[in-house]
Order: structure tokens, then C-alpha cells, then sequence
């Protein structure tokens, strides 16, 4: 009378940490889609700048956002209760820190261009290392060309 009991423990723990790696995967790839608006917001602040005070706090919200929403998915490296750790992707705030220097002043080209060349630098430094989270796997179909 208590096997089906015991057998459905195990069945319901898995269940329960299924459902829980896929919470965490759906908040990944939110985190992930703004995160690319966010940053790509960023570049697109330092090529075109139409309206620059609008485009400014619009990028800064963004990126802001995607900083915040960062410690809602993830916890601090070696974060305790005396200790807040360190932020797990401090190349976004980097890319906030640019953004930032940058203001909504007139700046030159060269300005703008060094701007958006460290703004890419740490965006790849973070596609390198956040991509790592999703267990990605090779498509089994693809349309690429060789050099």
C-alpha cells in the first residue's frame, strides 16, 4: 500500500526540479533579449544621436535595467550575509559606466568611436560568457559559408 507513496516522492522532486531549471531558463532568455536591446541601444547611442538627451536616459534606463534584472536572475559571486560578492557580469555595467561618461554633450567622432569600440569589446566579453548558461548545442541545420 505505501509503494505508490514512495515511488511518487522521487517522481514529484523531479518534476520540481524540472520545473524550476525551466523558470530558470524562460528568466535567462528575458534577461538575454533585453540585455541585447539594452547594448545595442548603447552602440546605436554612439553612431546616430538625433535627440541626445532623450537617446541618453532611454540608453542609461536600458542598461540600468538589464543591470538590475541581472540580480534577479543570478546571486553574487561569493555573496554571504557580511558580504555582497561580486557582480556576476560587471562588463554590463561597464557598458553603463561608457554610456554614462559620454553624456548627452556633442562629442567628436573619435570620441564616439572609441566609445562604441569599448561598448563592443564588453559586449563580446559578455555573449562569450552568458551564452554558457543556456547549454546551447550545435543546430542540426545551418546556412554558413566557409572562408
Amino acid at each position: 500500500e505505501l509503494f505508490p507513496l514512495i515511488a511518487a516522492m522521487p517522481l514529484a522532486y523531479l518534476g520540481f526540479c524540472f520545473q524550476r531549471r525551466s523558470n530558470f531558463h524562460t528568466a535567462l532568455r528575458m534577461l538575454w533579449i533585453n540585455m541585447i536591446h539594452a547594448v545595442n541601444k548603447a552602440i546605436l547611442y554612439t553612431e546616430h544621436r538625433i535627440e541626445p538627451e532623450k537617446e541618453y536616459m532611454e540608453v542609461l534606463l536600458l542598461l540600468s535595467k538589464a543591470i538590475d534584472e541581472v540580480r534577479g536572475v543570478y546571486y553574487n559571486i561569493n555573496e554571504t550575509a557580511t558580504d555582497k560578492g561580486s557582480y556576476p557580469f560587471e562588463s554590463l555595467k561597464s557598458i553603463y559606466k561608457i554610456v554614462e561618461q559620454l553624456g548627452c554633450r556633442d562629442l567628436q567622432e573619435e570620441e564616439l568611436k572609441e566609445a562604441q569600440d569599448k561598448i563592443s569589446y564588453h559586449w563580446q566579453t559578455i555573449r562569450k560568457t552568458f551564452l554558457a548558461e543556456f547549454d546551447r548545442s550545435e543546430p542540426t541545420f545551418a546556412d554558413t559559408i566557409k572562408n
